[in-house]
């Protein structure tokens, strides 16, 4: 799991509005690329 700073956390959390938003931001961001 990647760590993140709070201010990445924010900067996150303002981009991103809808739990679907952020479900796609994680899956993009989280996972390995295949």
């Amino acid at each position: 799991m990647s760590k993140f700073t709070p201010e990445q956390i924010s900067e996150i959390n303002d981009k991103l509005k809808t739990p679907e938003e952020v479900l796609q931001w994680g899956l993009e961001n989280i996972h390995p690329k295949l």
